[in-house]
């Protein structure tokens, strides 16, 4: 889960998206948060649902 809110752009569309601080971290988000950004001991951001950045599979 997120500890503050971002606002990052969305690698498809290049939409200014917020993340909400306490949601997770949408698949295609992982690679523009830092782990610096995560609340707690979590190593890695949660996934939802989405592509990670660079991802080319459909």
């Amino acid at each position: 889960m997120l500890a503050h809110t971002l606002i990052v752009r969305h690698p498809d569309t290049l939409v200014a998206t917020p993340l909400v601080a306490g949601s997770e971290v949408p698949d295609w988000a992982t690679s523009l948060v830092d782990d610096a950004d995560l609340d707690g001991a979590n190593a890695e951001p949660k996934r939802t649902r989405g592509r990670k950045a660079g991802d080319s599979s459909t």
